[in-house]
């Protein structure tokens, strides 16, 4: 049986993952702006069944029916962090979100390094998750998993100035 998984959970988890991820990076980007797609799906089952007895040949003849639907919903929240006053610690959070988010931090220091030196303008970071059925943010790698249901996380990072 999967687990349900509340919104307000799986956002609480990507928030979690990107601040621990920036908090855990060496690079100076500094986030501008989270987009993330949430697709749902509803399903609805409804079914009966029909039964008719035969007194002649003393059998009953049964019939059983269900109609399944399906019912995608798509929820994008478009979320700028809230300059806040004042330092404080982002506890460490670990999800495979967290480490994609710091690799890509990590090789992109090669673009102000070398000969041909670039100036880092604007970083955009778009990310495909599933939330797995023990409710947790992971990614589909060689179709272990049988959804093909996923979610989208957009970063916008800029150099701090």
């Amino acid at each position: 049986m999967k687990k349900k998984t509340s919104i307000g959970e799986v956002i609480l988890q990507v928030k979690r993952s990107i601040l621990s991820a920036l908090s855990q990076s060496k690079s100076k980007l500094l986030l501008e702006n989270c987009q993330i797609k949430l697709i749902t799906e509803i399903v609805r089952e409804r079914g009966g069944g029909m039964g008719i007895k035969v007194p002649i040949i003393e059998s009953e003849i049964t019939t059983q029916g269900r109609i399944n639907s399906t019912d995608v919903q798509v929820i994008t929240l478009d979320l700028e962090p809230v300059k806040e006053r004042g330092l404080y610690k982002i506890p460490e959070f670990k999800s495979e979100l967290t480490e994609a988010i710091v690799s890509i931090e990590e090789g992109l220091k090669g673009t102000s390094e070398g000969e041909l030196k670039f100036r880092l303008n604007k970083v955009i970071i778009e990310l495909k998750f599933i939330v797995n059925r023990e409710g947790k943010i992971g990614f589909v790698f060689g179709g272990k998993n049988s959804s093909n249901i996923t979610n989208v996380v957009k970063l916008t990072l800029s150099e701090q100035k």
